[in-house]
């Protein structure tokens, strides 16, 4: 059993049985949920981004993303959906990883927007094929 699960069993089972249907509707959207809507700029706290969201041209790449995503779920089945959500996820944490550019660039600033402007470029163009129908390996 899944730790967090294990534990909330033992201490109140009740909850466990009433967190069901939110798990059944998780595992039943493939893990959509677990990739990230747009950045919340009011709350964002990482030179990523901080970067996305002093940039109109990253916020409307964010959105495209984020509508992408939703698009590509909707016509992925089976594996191909698999591959869209586990795409979406390792594109989330690499374009995190372009923090490290603010620690350890000559030039920080730009070090860090080309980064993001590589990763946000690469997930827009898979996911535009993804939404079509068609898939990549790089999803």
């Amino acid at each position: 059993m899944y730790e967090p699960f294990r534990s909330l069993a033992k201490h109140d089972p009740a909850m466990l049985f009433r967190s069901l249907p939110a798990l059944a509707f998780l595992v039943s959207t493939g893990g959509a949920l677990a990739a990230s809507p747009p950045i919340a700029c009011g709350k964002a706290s990482t030179p990523v981004e901080r970067t996305i969201c002093a940039s109109p041209e990253f916020k409307a790449m964010d959105r495209e993303i984020a509508a992408l995503y939703d698009r590509a779920l909707a016509v992925a089945e089976g594996e191909a959906r698999h591959r869209v959500v586990a795409g979406q996820q390792l594109f989330v944490r690499r374009r995190g990883e372009c923090g490290w550019a603010a620690h350890h660039s000559a030039h920080p600033g730009v070090a860090v927007e080309e980064c993001v402007r590589n990763a946000m470029e690469g997930r827009v163009a898979a996911l535009r094929e993804a939404a079509d129908g068609r898939t990549l390996a790089r999803q």
